[in-house]
């Protein structure tokens, strides 16, 4: 602000600017269409969804999709039930204060009884508006078609029923997520429409007027709108479906939903964001994304205090947060519960006075360190646990800017772990950072960490025969034929935690664990030797993988004494090899008489087979029958 009189903004009222939160939690709800279109079987071969508008399309990213196996032998409905409940199960884990609800429109019948009384007519509610559950994830797991035909069946949508069972679906929503009492409650609410009618009502009645229920949908939108919902819409086409026309009526809804007009410049740009695909929503469900949560916050101190000058005599610092680029995954703590109702249980510790039996507070326990070696003779000196935790550190986490230099001092080899992400305090604040969004952060090593082993030569030799060009040559063909560039480790699955949230899921869903399954090594190379080198059939050369290695061993002689140099594997001693087969260890196994060996011939038999042989007699016998696959 400039230190002068401005008349020109004298008398004017100040307005206050509206403090913006980022949504807590997010209300979810399913509007699946269930007309007579959705009952065929569904294919899931095809291209990702596109409309009649060119401009609203990019060819270039249209591209054939396998077919879901997941998806094989259902229908339409029953895909997009499945779809919720994928959703569902991700949000179980995931997400515990989200809320999702399931609709289903174009019905025959509805919830209610009678059709006088019904409210909601031509929609059901597969599932209320709740926290994600273990029983609603086994409502939407036994959902079944002929089940769904004999209780409530498809309305054609004649006579105007496809317009009334649309209206009720958002006027279901719009009650369940409390659209109408939204004020400044930080909750995302969204709704995902499943269908494939293109046009399930006509906008136009005579002409240019709007027709009666297009008004009726329109009040449902503007209450949607002034909530701040989003609308997302999957249309479930096949191979041979023609193109999902927006035109007639779902642009013109989503427009509404989002406020704007048909001459808005960057209608292509916010209808591609409503837009969707089913086998990408399955994807983005798979992936299991977490939340963004910050490993620490703390203090970015870019000027000194009393030394910056200008101004910044007290210093200039910023308040960022870090957050994690890879973290390795592991299994959740534990919660202890209460035995009779599940309620969880939170253990505390109290102090108690030995004398009075009274609680004493934090604020009054005191800590004593002796003044002297002697104890009966030393000075008692007492501390708080305030001051004891000041004792310990060593000032306030934080980082101090020392200075710059250029890019190309940063090596590759000088990150030491994954690198992690700075991201300012206030994102949407007055006066936050907002270009650029953050900075990587990278830790680098010392100056001692940073060794060359090929010059010392306690670690090469005396003699060290320089490569020739051949030998650079084949070395450096090697290292690019081994390069993954498109390799990510997070696509690397864990073994056991995928069993244990197998396990998990399972008994929330009061089911039977999956039997165990032989655990695939995804770390293991999934190219031969033989394999030819990717991208060779477009460049014409037909080298495979085992041609580039015998090219370097020649080059580099390391092939000439390979066999003689190699180790070779001790043999079993035959006296071993004879106790070992005269206890017929696997015959034993066969008819359960393990337990009857000694402890010392079972550990023999697996130290022979490579296995460990710590634990007791029976971890041993176990271990043994796993080993024979018994």
């Amino acid at each position: 602000m400039a230190d002068r009189w401005d008349e020109s903004v004298y008398g004017q009222d100040e307005e206050a600017e509206e403090e913006e939160f980022e949504p807590s939690r997010e209300q979810l709800v399913f509007l699946i269409d269930a007309g007579p279109g959705m009952l065929e079987p569904c294919d899931l071969r095809r291209r990702r969804p596109q409309t009649m508008a060119a401009d609203a399309t990019d060819e270039g990213q249209a591209g054939e999709d396998e077919a879901d196996d997941e998806f094989a032998g259902l229908t339409w409905l029953g895909a997009a039930v499945h779809a919720a409940e994928a959703m569902l199960r991700r949000k179980v884990i995931n997400c515990t204060k989200d809320q999702a609800a399931v609709v289903l429109y174009n019905t025959r019948e509805c919830d209610a009884a009678t059709e006088d009384s019904c409210q909601y007519p031509h929609s059901c509610r597969l599932l209320g508006m709740g926290p994600p559950s273990a029983d609603g994830i086994a409502t939407l797991e036994g959902f079944n078609v002929d089940t769904f035909e004999k209780r409530y069946g498809s309305s054609d949508g004649s006579d105007g029923k496809a317009a009334v069972a649309l209206k009720s679906a958002l006027w279901q929503a719009v009650d369940m997520t409390e659209a109408r009492k939204a004020g400044k409650t930080r909750v995302l609410r969204r709704l995902m429409v499943f269908t494939r009618d293109a046009e399930p009502m006509r906008r136009y009645s005579r002409g240019v007027d709007p027709s009666p229920e297009w008004k009726r949908i329109e009040g449902h939108l503007a209450t949607l709108r002034q909530a701040s919902a989003v609308l997302e819409l999957y249309p479930m086409l096949g191979p041979n479906d023609d193109k999902f026309d927006l035109t007639p009526f779902w642009r013109p809804l989503l427009l509404q939903l989002r406020g704007a007009s048909s001459a808005d410049v960057d209608e292509a740009v916010g209808e591609q964001e409503q837009l969707g695909y089913v086998g990408d929503l399955m994807r983005f469900v798979r992936t299991k994304a977490h939340q963004r949560r910050a490993v620490a916050s703390l203090v970015w101190q870019l000027a000194p205090p009393g030394g910056g000058g200008g101004g910044l005599e007290g210093g200039l610092g910023v308040g960022v947060r870090l957050y994690n680029m890879l973290q390795e995954q592991k299994k959740p703590a534990k919660k202890w519960v209460h035995g009779l109702n599940n309620a969880q249980v939170e253990p505390q510790t109290a102090m108690f006075d030995i004398s009075t039996g009274a609680q004493v507070g934090a604020g009054e326990l005191r800590q004593f360190y002796p003044h002297g070696k002697d104890m009966s003779g030393s000075r008692l000196i007492y501390f708080n646990r305030e001051e004891l935790q000041r004792m310990r550190g060593t000032g306030q986490p934080g980082m101090v800017l020392l200075g710059f230099k250029p890019l190309s001092a940063l090596k590759e080899y000088h990150q030491l772990r994954s690198c992690q992400f700075l991201y300012p305090e206030l994102l949407d604040g007055y006066g936050g950072q907002m270009v650029p969004p953050g900075f990587n952060l990278i830790t680098l090593p010392f100056s001692d960490d940073l060794r060359q082993p090929e010059r010392n030569q306690e670690f090469t030799g005396a003699h060290r025969a320089a490569p020739g060009d051949e030998g650079v040559a084949a070395a450096e063909e090697l290292v690019a034929a081994m390069q993954m560039p498109d390799f990510f480790p997070g696509e690397l699955r864990n073994p056991v935690l995928q069993r244990y949230y197998e396990v998990l899921e399972a008994k929330a869903l009061y089911e039977e664990p999956p039997p165990v399954e032989e655990a695939q090594d995804d770390t293991q190379p999934w190219w031969s030797e033989g394999e030819a080198l990717p991208g060779g059939e477009e460049s014409g050369d037909s080298r495979t993988y085992s041609d580039i290695i015998s090219k370097f061993k020649e080059a580099t002689r390391l092939g000439d004494d390979e066999a003689a140099k190699a180790p070779k594997r001790k043999a079993v001693a035959p006296a071993l090899a004879d106790t070992l087969a005269a206890l017929d260890v696997e015959g034993r196994a066969a008819r359960g008489e393990l337990p009857t060996l000694r402890v010392d011939d079972l550990k023999a038999w697996l130290r022979s087979q490579g296995k460990p042989i710590s634990g007791n007699k029976a971890e041993l016998v176990a271990r043994i029958n796993n080993a024979l696959g018994l």
